[in-house]
């Protein structure tokens, strides 16, 4: 397993996340995923390699009014959520 993260400045933060099973020479797991902060605004994009597909998951929301955000992803079926689809807005 092999885990990093990447602050390049105040507002961006990145993450990598990596398996590799040596037995087999396979990728089992990856994941990665980039947050910035703009204003009163955050939005986070999410990566991830899980069972062999990929999967994705984007969040924008107001920093100071946490109920007011829209996500969209692999992670937000089956999830309770207070927020809108990005569908809706976009």
């Amino acid at each position: 397993m092999f885990n990093s993260s990447w602050i390049p400045t105040e507002k961006w933060s990145i993450r990598y996340n990596t398996q590799y099973d040596l037995r087999t020479g396979e990728n089992t797991a990856q994941s990665w995923s980039v947050h910035r902060t703009v204003h009163c605004w955050e939005i986070s994009f999410d990566r991830s390699l899980l069972g062999g597909s990929w999967q994705y998951y984007l969040r924008v929301n107001v920093t100071d009014l946490p109920d007011i955000q829209a996500e969209r992803g692999d992670r937000f079926r089956g999830r309770r959520g207070t927020g809108t689809s990005l569908d809706t807005l976009f």
